[in-house]
């Protein structure tokens, strides 16, 4: 009996791992977040993405906004929108690669609070509501100052 419960854990793990979505196992970003678990923390991805907007490096935004992989592409847009809203002109490309996820239907992981593990659409997360909120954290919590990844997290 032990023997079969075993077999059937290692069977529903591989089935998981082999089910994943090969775009999702390839992100450079990771879970979309930034306020996640009980202490409100953003995630990793996430305060990468202000690092490269506070040192103006939109051009790596850009890479994950136009790359394969979903979660990259959620976390490449809300980087541009917030340069934006910081003054930043985008470029001809930058907006049109924006207005084509705007469209997008692809999921991505997300957290929402103390909740991990939700899937939602793209264009469900970068509404003009969401991404308000978004840059409400990003300016109102410190996070416009900060330019380097911090050492612990």
């Amino acid at each position: 009996m032990r023997s079969f419960i075993i077999f059937l854990v290692l069977t529903f793990s591989a089935h998981i791992l082999l089910g994943q979505d090969s775009a999702k196992l390839d992100s450079a970003c990771g879970t979309f977040g930034i306020a996640c678990s009980l202490h409100g923390k953003p995630q990793p991805s996430m305060l990468q993405t202000v690092v490269y907007v506070n040192n103006s490096e939109n051009t790596k935004l850009l890479q994950w906004l136009i790359s394969s992989n979903p979660q990259n592409k959620v976390h490449g847009y809300v980087g541009l929108y917030f340069m934006k809203k910081n003054g930043y002109k985008l470029s001809k490309i930058e907006e049109d690669e924006m207005k084509k996820l705007e469209k997008a239907e692809d999921t991505i992981d997300h957290c929402l609070g103390c909740i991990f593990g939700l899937t939602s659409s793209i264009k469900s997360l970068i509404t003009k509501k969401n991404l308000a909120y978004y840059y409400k954290w990003y300016s109102r919590f410190g996070y416009k100052t900060m330019t380097v990844m911090p050492a612990i997290f």
